[in-house]
């Protein structure tokens, strides 16, 4: 009986010694935010994100591969895309059901895709007025806007967002309702720019009349496009402030009719320069 155990023994010490798997090591990460943001860039390069904790962080590491020669190739990809400094360890195949459990656990704690917001800042709206209708003032061109929005993150590059939009100069208010599609460059864990393209519908009221005028619209309707550009710094593992600019076209028209004459005045841009905090859950 104890040469039976004693040659199991061997066995699975020489299993142990022999079987290897190769992974390679990203380095630490300090928040679950950018513990997220790293695992989401190897599941782009279709790999897997496994982390362990040590006193005040956790390393981060993939694989595992069968071969050397194939965690080297990819070792070539990391360091070009993710993690310059990366390198390979050697694990047993025990330590892959340790850092699968560690995998699970981790995945509890990390925030999920979904996002909410709002932002405020200033707006420059351009117009232009069509055979020069009379007016008792000129119209403002400058004022403030804010808004609110919900989100979806794809992944650490593309994500979605639907949007509501208020903009008052002193004579107009203007109700934007659209939806973006955004693009994110994860240059740093610290800093990611993004750029975007959005699409909706917009409305505009006139609170005060300028107009000398027997009949002219108080409101008006237009599809709109535009695009965006930005930039978000996380916060903490939740949260996110960010900037951006963000040009709107539309196509707002108030026609303008007098016992003469007859004319109109187009809203045709919106600029918007503004900040704002968003917070996944």
């Amino acid at each position: 009986m104890k040469k039976i155990f004693l040659m199991f023994s061997i066995l699975f010490l020489l299993t142990e010694a022999v079987a290897k798997e190769y992974y390679i090591t990203l380095g630490y990460v300090e928040d679950r935010d950018t513990l997220r943001t790293v695992a989401a860039r190897l599941h782009s390069l279709g790999l897997h994100a496994y982390s362990s904790d040590k006193a005040d962080y956790k390393v981060v590491y993939t694989g595992p591969f069968e071969t050397l020669t194939e965690s080297q190739k990819r070792l070539v990809e990391i360091r070009r895309l993710i993690a310059p400094d990366a390198f390979i360890v050697v694990f047993s195949p025990m330590a892959k059901t340790v850092a699968a459990c560690q995998k699970k656990t981790e995945k509890k704690e990390m925030t999920g895709p979904f996002f909410v917001g709002f932002s405020a800042g200033g707006s420059y709206v351009d117009s232009k007025k069509t055979e020069e209708p009379i007016l008792h003032y000129e119209p403002d061109d400058t004022g403030y806007e804010f808004g609110t929005f919900v989100g979806y993150d794809f992944d650490d590059r593309f994500f979605s967002t639907l949007n509501y939009q208020y903009t008052r100069l002193d004579d107009i208010s203007i109700n934007d309702y659209f939806a973006t599609i955004n693009y994110r460059f994860p240059l740093s864990y610290a800093v990611s720019p993004f750029v975007g393209a959005l699409g909706g519908y917009s409305t505009m009221e006139w609170r005060n009349n300028p107009f000398q005028a027997t009949d002219s619209d108080s409101s008006s309707g237009s599809f709109m496009g535009g695009g965006q550009l930005g930039v978000d710094i996380p916060l903490n593992e939740n949260m996110k402030i960010f900037t951006l600019y963000r040009f709107i076209l539309m196509d707002h028209k108030t026609s303008i009719s007098t016992n003469s004459d007859s004319g109109e005045i187009e809203h045709n841009a919106n600029h918007a320069l503004e900040m704002g905090l968003r917070y996944n859950f």
